[in-house]
C-alpha cells in the first residue's frame, strides 16, 4: 500500500521520520512538521503516532520513540506477518 492513501498530515509525519533516519519522539516530530510546541499538539501527535503504529505505518523503536515506515518498506518486513 502506498502512503498516498494517507491524509497529508500523516504523509508529513512519514516524510519527517524518513528524513530523520532514526527514531524520534512526538515533540521532535511536532517541531519538524512546523506545529507550535504546546502540550496539546504533542499529545495529539502522540495519539497519531500510536494509531499509525497500530495500523502498520510506523514501528515503535522504544517506548515513545517512533520510527517509520513499518511494513511498507522492503528492508523492514512486518514481523507479525512472518515477513
Amino acid at each position: 500500500m502506498d502512503a498516498s492513501v494517507l491524509p497529508q498530515a500523516y504523509q508529513d509525519i512519514l516524510e519527517v521520520l524518513a528524513d530523520a533516519g532514526g527514531p524520534l519522539r512526538a515533540g521532535q516530530i511536532v517541531a519538524a512538521v512546523g506545529l507550535p510546541a504546546g502540550a496539546a499538539k504533542v499529545e495529539g501527535m502522540r495519539s497519531r503516532l500510536k494509531r499509525m503504529t497500530e495500523r502498520g505505518w510506523l514501528r515503535e523503536q522504544a517506548p515513545g520513540c517512533s520510527r517509520g515506515p513499518g511494513r511498507f518498506t522492503p528492508r523492514s518486513p512486518d514481523r507479525r506477518l512472518g515477513g
